[in-house]
């Protein structure tokens, strides 16, 4: 599970655009295709997740189709995506569609089972179990920001994350700041017992606005 979510799996590719940018890009592809051109470990399996693979602008695409139509033995991709509109219709005809729902107790489950595996500190789970999240897997993307023990840190990420939503209008950036926003508030609770009110009430101000921020598309 390690070698899968730090992407350093032999037989195994994730597909995804970088933190600081708006799509997937045509060098993201290239890296699996040099990775499809590489034998496996133990000449098992070979697997590629391409998640958000709305993220795939048209060269990126066009580029990702090519490797798709010339697919390798034991070979096999994973497409994931939330908005099937915005996937190449060549891409679709060439696929088979599952369409998997989870409720909100299911994401919840899975996403601190994920969180089990990867972590045993119990002050972040109990800082998650509130949370709403759009997808389990998009602990992956959130678990090295969690993790950090750098209040400082914290802020800069949080502030980080608020500009690339203004920018980019991506709720997924919010959900990261509301998470931060919970556990960055949950140390400080116990490193500042005595301030608990005053931390609740901010906590609840900020949590606030972000709600805001959703329910009404602000921009400020």
């Amino acid at each position: 599970l390690r070698l899968l979510s730090s992407n350093t799996h032999p037989n195994f590719f994730s597909l995804k655009k970088n933190y600081d940018q708006k799509n997937i890009g045509i060098e993201e592809v290239r890296k699996m295709i040099s990775f499809l051109n590489k034998s496996t470990f133990l000449s098992n399996l070979k697997l590629i997740m391409i998640d958000n693979a709305e993220n795939l602008n048209i060269h990126s695409s066009n580029a990702f189709l090519k490797s798709l139509e010339e697919v390798k033995t034991n070979t096999f991709f994973f497409i994931i995506c939330h908005n099937l509109s915005r996937i190449s219709p060549t891409i679709k005809s060439r696929s088979v569609e599952f369409k998997i729902f989870f409720n909100h107790y299911e994401k919840k489950q899975i996403f601190l089972k994920i969180l089990k595996n990867e972590h045993s500190n119990v002050q972040i789970e109990n800082a998650l179990e509130k949370l709403s999240f759009d997808t389990p897997g998009n602990l992956l993307r959130y678990f090295t920001y969690i993790t950090s023990e750098n209040n400082e840190e914290y802020i800069e990420i949080i502030s980080l994350f608020i500009q690339k939503y203004l920018k980019e209008k991506n709720p997924d950036d919010l959900n990261l700041v509301s998470l931060l926003i919970e556990t960055f508030y949950s140390k400080l609770l116990i490193s500042n017992p005595y301030n608990k009110f005053k931390i609740f009430f901010d906590r609840s101000n900020v949590l606030n606005k972000i709600n805001l921020f959703k329910k009404f598309n602000l921009d400020s």
